[in-house]
């Protein structure tokens, strides 16, 4: 079972995800936050997928991650920064495709309160 949760603040949207989902939820998931963060006029995201679990077909993995990332490009609203919250060793850059090809800053973190701190623009970019 796929769980978002989610929390609207004063500067972001923190995104908590837990679970198994394969590209049909991921892509539902981009559709919900898109339209979440519309509706509040945010710029900001802090996605929290230290309990999340990508099932994309084995074999076909880079084929469904160029696809999230191509869906994310276009159906995401204008960002500012996005801070993705990940185990150490769960390090991918997935984001970062997205944010290149619409222009706006993402990262990885394994410590919330560095992301927080990014994102918040209090502290600089991490090292990759």
């Amino acid at each position: 079972m796929f769980n978002i949760g989610v929390q609207v603040g004063s500067r972001y949207i923190l995104v908590v995800l837990s679970g198994e989902a394969g590209a049909l939820e991921i892509q539902s998931m981009n559709v919900f936050v898109a339209d979440l963060l519309t509706r509040t006029g945010r710029r900001r995201v802090l996605l929290d997928s230290l309990a999340f679990t990508p099932a994309l077909a084995q074999g076909a993995g880079d084929a469904a991650r160029r696809a999230i990332i191509e869906h994310m490009a276009t159906t995401l609203p204008q960002l500012e920064r996005v801070a993705v919250l990940v185990q150490d060793d769960q390090r991918r850059g997935f984001v970062r495709g997205a944010a290149q090809a619409r222009h706006f800053e993402a990262a990885e973190f394994t410590d919330i309160v560095a992301a927080e701190a990014w994102l918040q623009g209090d502290a600089p970019p991490p090292h990759p």
